[in-house]
């Protein structure tokens, strides 16, 4: 996934999911094995029990996992991924704040809420190591939730920023757009990097 909230040359920020751990087994994922796309979103499922989705909102784009049954071992639910920006991320409250060199904002990675199928919620924040994103619920909510759940952390910038550039090289397929009175969000796929095909974002 690449986010772009000033342009469509330069990425403000890209995530690639590398691994969920559900209790003590880990998943390591190199594609998904099935891609879906309706009006506002785009669906990549990992098999039977995990599929990851992006859904564009009025102001943000939320990043949803779903686990569909509960791990066959006890312990944590572990999702690790790859991100990086250009921009500096500061730890916070509300989750990852980046800015520019200036020390502007720029776009925000947001608290995680985790929600089983009761609606029991349960809130985190994501920890960065280096490159390394990783969010965490812990065996106690694993335990006792009811799958299966929903865990959704928010990408989005402060303020929508829209303009209009020229066609990006190579590919770019199947796109979907939306609007709200704010501005507009597109995803598709594209192939002008150099290891396949992408999902690419924009505002």
């Amino acid at each position: 996934f690449r986010y772009f909230s000033r342009n469509n040359i330069v990425p403000d920020l890209e995530f690639k999911l590398e691994s969920v751990t559900l209790g003590t087994e880990k998943h390591r994922f190199a594609r998904p094995t099935v891609i879906s796309t309706s009006a506002n979103s785009l669906r990549c499922a990992y098999g039977h029990t995990i599929s990851e989705t992006y859904i564009a909102t009025n102001r943000c784009v939320e990043q949803c996992w779903v686990i569909g049954s509960r791990p066959r071992t006890s312990g944590s639910i572990i999702i690790d991924g790859r991100l990086s920006s250009r921009h500096k991320p500061i730890s916070s409250s509300d989750g990852l704040i980046f800015r520019d060199v200036p020390g502007r904002f720029v776009l925000c990675y947001g608290t995680v809420t985790a929600i089983d199928s009761t609606g029991r919620k349960f809130r985190s924040i994501p920890r960065l190591n280096g490159n390394r994103l990783t969010i965490s619920l812990p065996e106690s909510f694993v335990r006792t939730a009811k799958f299966p759940i929903l865990i959704d952390p928010v990408v989005g910038p402060e303020v929508p920023i829209g303009p209009t550039y020229g066609a990006a090289p190579k590919t770019q397929a199947a796109v979907e757009i939306t609007a709200s009175p704010y501005g507009f969000f597109a995803v598709w796929q594209d192939s002008r990097g150099t290891n396949g095909t992408d999902i690419f974002g924009c505002r």
